[in-house]
């Protein structure tokens, strides 16, 4: 439903501002003004969703996110879905190439944004009363694309494109698990990790992991001339990355000396749509 919003939306403010440009004419006749190069700014918003799950590193832990105990009607942590939305705004730089009614360019930007989110997933961790939750959180602190585009005049005043290239990103990843009462203790060790959860309600793994990752960016627009130096431009954009984890260990162990048991976090390929509104001025 949000995706077709967005498109509803980019595609009415390509009509309407289509629309002005076929009537309003031009202050002066110009040269073309879908030649040269160009920077500008730009600014939206941007969402995107995944599911979240849950693998153990060594065999206590293991058992516990796969129900493998003793504890009656005890069942594993699921996947859950994780959403992420917010602002996003940066710079645009380009050039571009004309022949007829063809263009063809090269754009690349630079974006901050607040686009965030959280999900957890909850299950029966001995009936009829305790369960076990495990929480993710994922932020993207900045984004950055390289693209061609390839576009029509459909006037003096239109220009209509599509774009594809390369897009990275800062993605921060965290993850917490923890029991979730009432009182008591729930504890795991062998060999090869321990944990010990005494406190309901509060984490007793944590851990987070940020990278950059690298993935593809491919999107449509309009860009509307003002006059001979200024533009408007509407663009949706799908910028899809490669998959990203995060690692939590547990906060306390059962014996002293003994390592502490950890997870990972698998939350899949980390993508996100975007409409941007920008002010381009070109020279």
């Amino acid at each position: 439903m949000a995706i077709r919003s967005l498109a509803i939306l980019a595609i009415g403010l390509a009509a309407s501002t289509a629309a002005v440009a076929q009537t309003a004419p031009l202050p002066s006749p110009v040269s073309s003004p879908w030649s040269g190069g160009y920077v500008g700014v730009t600014v939206g918003g941007a969402f995107g969703s995944r599911n979240v799950g849950y693998v153990g590193n060594d065999e206590a832990i293991i058992r516990r996110l796969t129900a493998v105990t003793s504890f009656a009607g005890s069942q594993p942590i699921p996947r859950h879905g994780l959403s992420v939305s917010g602002a996003t705004g940066g710079l645009v730089a380009g050039y571009d190439w004309r022949s007829g009614n063809i263009v063809a360019g090269l754009v690349a930007d630079l974006n901050i944004t607040s686009l965030a989110g959280r999900g957890s997933g909850t299950s029966v961790l001995r009936a009829p009363s305790f369960t076990h939750t495990a929480t993710a959180q994922q932020r993207i602190g900045w984004w950055t694309t390289l693209r061609g585009r390839f576009g029509i005049v459909a006037s003096e005043r239109a220009l209509f494109y599509a774009t594809a290239g390369i897009a990275l990103a800062e993605v921060r990843n965290s993850s917490s698990y923890r029991f979730d009462g009432p009182g008591g203790t729930v504890s795991g060790g062998l060999p090869g990790g321990s944990y010990n959860c005494t406190a309901p309600g509060i984490p007793c793994f944590t851990g987070s992991q940020s990278g950059v990752k690298f993935g593809f960016a491919a999107g449509i627009g309009t860009e509307i001339s003002l006059d001979a130096q200024w533009s408007v431009s509407v663009e949706y954009l799908y910028v899809r990355l490669a998959h990203s984890t995060a690692t939590a260990a547990a906060v306390t162990v059962v014996a002293p000396g003994d390592p502490p048991s950890t997870y990972r976090a698998s939350f899949g390929a980390t993508d996100f749509h975007t409409g941007r509104i920008g002010l381009i001025r070109r020279f």
